[in-house]
């Protein structure tokens, strides 16, 4: 049990994430409730919150948060994601904050069924059109 525990045990040393960072969260929990109406989705939901940041062909860091507050999400971005990394996120304004505090910074917009930007050229071409 001591091998397994100490092979669970999260890396202290690991590096920051650098270079094009996703970040997102999602919510982890039992399947949909048994009649309709008696439960939320998204933020509303009682299920678990899990923030998540993905290295661009790299690593992978997740953890399990209290809340999807700004705060929270700001705190988490900071310890796994190096200053000179370039962030790409949705349109929540807990990514929208901390932005600026980074290498670059750009979002998606689900409500126009845009889920994903393919590389660092196709987030320079757009940063020259606006």
């Amino acid at each position: 049990m001591n091998r397994i525990r100490f092979a669970m045990a999260p890396d202290g040393d690991s590096p920051k994430l650098t270079g094009l960072v996703e970040c997102d969260e999602t919510y982890i929990g039992p399947r949909k409730p048994r009649y309709k109406g008696t439960s939320k989705r998204g933020r509303g939901t009682s299920k678990t919150p899990v923030f998540c940041a993905v290295e661009r062909e790299g690593q992978l860091r997740r953890r399990v948060v209290a809340d999807v507050t700004t705060e929270t999400i700001e705190n988490a971005i900071r310890e796994e994601i190096d200053r000179s990394a370039h962030l790409l996120a949705d349109e929540f304004s807990a990514y929208r904050r901390i932005g600026p505090e980074y290498a670059g910074h750009s979002t998606v917009c689900h409500a126009t069924k845009e889920y994903a930007v393919e590389s660092l050229t196709r987030i320079q071409q757009r940063a020259a059109m606006l």
